[in-house]
């Protein structure tokens, strides 16, 4: 056989491999659906795998014992316990201090994350098998993003998280300030941009309220759909490429550990980058700003006002 038949049989063989995986991955998309979509709209969206993430193990993080835990190293106890009762930034916790916990509690995600997703990415079996861990692996990837997330906002100030890990079953107005946080992580300016309004308004009024009454607003639920088109598109990009490496092996789980990691540390960084210098992170800013209780209809009104410029129309273009 001559150079030209050689060569024609090589392309004829990529050829096959890449249409077995084009197969495989619409076989393995299709199933994916079909197990993931836990709000039974047809669809696989953000919310299916932060549900399915809530409902896989336990991954609340207690706000109380986890500030406790991570100051004790550097603090007494009255001054944790005022961090604990009110804020860090209120309880002068050095901001290099929250800084260096910060940057720990993303660097221990990021090894979890990449070592559970390259253990998934080995698991052998037919579609059902390759479904089901394209899914396992997604949920897994949003269960830590949402333990990194708690983490860093505890840090920075934020009051606990109603999270119900055992059903998945949340409130609608913490489900939407989830879906913000995972925003900013994807780089989603309005969701970051939010986010620190709030903490604004947390750093004076302090009550919990405000945060519940936040994101559920007219104004947050514009944004919340925003986040939720544009991360879609790009879970529709995870779910064909995860599908792909897992429904043809020699994709191989250290390639599927390598793309994790390079995700999560970008979400990490600009999550981290957005809350870690909002007025609740300033006890400088808190010091000179009175605790004072705010009609809560001059802060949605201030919402609008920013928000103006986010249309309806201009979030149904992106779907």
């Amino acid at each position: 056989m001559g150079d030209n038949g050689i060569r024609e049989k090589v392309e004829n063989i990529f050829d096959t491999i890449e249409e077995k995986a084009r197969d495989a991955a619409k076989l393995v998309a299709d199933k994916t659906l079909e197990i993931a979509d836990e709000n039974k709209d047809g669809k696989i969206n953000l919310i299916d795998f932060l549900i399915k993430a809530l409902k896989t193990k336990p991954i609340k993080v207690e706000r109380a014992e986890y500030l406790r835990k991570s100051f004790k190293k550097y603090y007494d106890e009255r001054t944790i316990e005022k961090a604990i009762e009110t804020t860090p930034a209120k309880a002068n916790i050095s901001k290099e201090i929250v800084e260096r916990i910060a940057q720990n509690a993303i660097a221990l995600e990021k090894t979890v994350v990449t070592v559970s997703s390259i253990g998934l990415g080995y698991t052998p079996g037919g579609l059902g098998i390759d479904a089901a861990t394209t899914v396992a692996d997604l949920a897994q990837y949003y269960g830590h993003i949402l333990v990194v997330m708690q983490k860093l906002m505890y840090l920075y100030g934020y009051p606990e998280l109603e999270l119900e890990s055992e059903n998945g079953n949340i409130d609608d107005e913490t489900m939407n300030l989830i879906i913000m946080g995972v925003g900013t992580m994807a780089g989603v300016k309005e969701a970051a941009k939010f986010i620190n309004i709030i903490a604004e308004k947390l750093a004076i009024n302090v009550p919990k309220q405000i945060l519940k009454k936040g994101f559920s607003t007219k104004v947050a639920f514009k944004v919340v759909k925003k986040v939720l088109n544009y991360v879609g598109i790009k879970l529709t990009k995870d779910v064909a490429t995860k599908g792909i490496a897992n429904a043809i092996k020699f994709v191989g789980g250290v390639a599927m550990g390598g793309m994790t990691f390079a995700a999560f540390s970008s979400s990490c960084d600009n999550f981290h980058k957005a809350i870690k210098d909002t007025p609740l992170s300033d006890s400088n800013y808190i010091a000179n700003s009175n605790a004072i209780d705010v009609d809560f209809k001059i802060i949605e009104d201030e919402l609008e006002k920013e928000f103006a410029d986010l249309k309806d129309e201009d979030i149904e273009e992106n779907e």
